[in-house]
């Protein structure tokens, strides 16, 4: 892989896109394998392990291939001599593939974070808890370096893949895995234990999963040229069901820690209310949060009121063109005689002369 991004020929992104769907179907067809043997009895066990962990190295690489592949600009040279990069456009096919490559592949260690315990936890940086290391780059690092460049357009100098235009295809991948990354945190085997340091590292990783939400919403609320129609779809989708994750999974277990960890837990639970603001409640006539109930009902009077008013400016309407179709008939009989209804029409009759 190493080879494939140093090849010099490679400045066509189709093409190595290509090469980049192949080696992802070669390792999903190796962990195939890997699972299928993991599950038979009659495998070994040690080349079990060892072909897991192969994988495992591939999968990293092919994670630090995509993250070189969004480093490289990939707009032709005769469009950027001519000043027309704007003509170019990433979409999700290339980019937006290449950034979500990024992120799932980026977890190496997740055997090795499944057999720590203990003080092995205590010292384990948050950041190599599977894909949050990933995700911290992306969303902290990688997207606010757009507000520095011009108008907000780009592209970034140091990942030219990131436009204006391609931003949807870093911020959908990276805010769309937080609910995933959030309840794959607490399943890690050391997770059930019940030991201090195992406690303060899922605390800590809830609390760097937090920050990525609240670093996305931000750089969104504080540029509106961000604010696209697509990416705040991505953003509410995405956010709901990050917090719905957080209520099932991570509530409860701030419950049953909250006497040893309290500072913490509050402080997480304090960055999450202020981004989370657009999804709460805001318990007056919206039917949210709180104040759903009384947001439905109002909702219904209102519409209620609104068939009331259009039934009587109908009515009001009707009764206008009665009196208008009666102002315009003609009044005076000389003029406009009217003509005698058809029941009263007698008809001459004709006797024949007395002989």
């Amino acid at each position: 892989m190493d080879e494939i991004c140093a090849f010099p020929g490679l400045a066509d992104v189709d093409v190595v896109m290509s090469i980049v769907k192949t080696l992802q179907s070669i390792i999903d067809c190796g962990n195939r394998v890997v699972a299928r043997a993991s599950k038979d009895k009659k495998a070994d066990e040690e080349a079990t392990a060892t072909a897991g962990k192969t994988m495992g190295e591939l999968r990293a690489r092919l994670s630090t291939t995509a993250y070189k592949f969004l480093e490289r600009d990939w707009c032709p040279v005769d469009l950027r001599k001519a000043g027309k990069r704007n003509k170019f456009q990433y979409n999700t096919s290339n980019v937006g593939t290449l950034v979500k490559l990024y992120l799932e592949h980026a977890t190496s260690t997740q055997a090795d974070v499944d057999a720590m315990t203990g003080s092995a936890v205590r010292n384990l940086e948050v950041a190599k808890l599977g894909r949050i290391g990933a995700l911290q780059n992306v969303a902290i690092n990688i997207i606010p370096l757009l507000t520095q460049t011009e108008e907000c357009k780009g592209p970034v100098e140091n990942f030219p893949t990131l436009t204006g235009q391609s931003l949807q295809q870093y911020y959908a991948p990276t805010v769309g895995s937080l609910g995933s990354e959030l309840a794959r945190l607490f399943k890690f085997k050391w997770a059930e234990e019940e030991n201090s340091a195992c406690t303060a590292k899922l605390v800590e990783g809830t609390g760097a999963l937090t920050e990525v939400f609240k670093s996305l919403c931000t750089v969104v609320k504080e540029n509106t040229s961000f604010a696209k129609p697509a990416i705040l779809k991505a953003q509410v989708v995405a956010g709901c069901k990050f917090v719905s994750t957080f209520v099932t999974v991570v509530i409860p277990f701030f419950n049953k820690h909250l006497d040893d960890f309290s500072d913490e837990i509050f402080e997480v639970i304090k960055v999450l209310q202020v981004r989370n603001g657009g999804l709460r409640g805001r318990g007056r006539g919206r039917g949210r949060g709180r104040g759903r109930g009384r947001g439905r009902r109002r909702g219904r009077r209102r519409e209620r009121r609104r068939g009331r008013r259009r039934g009587r400016r109908r009515g009001r309407r009707r009764r206008r063109q009665v009196q208008n179709k009666k102002k315009n008939e003609p009044t005076n009989p000389k003029t406009h005689p009217r003509p005698a209804p058809a029941c009263s029409r007698t008809t001459s009759r004709t006797r024949s002369a007395p002989t």
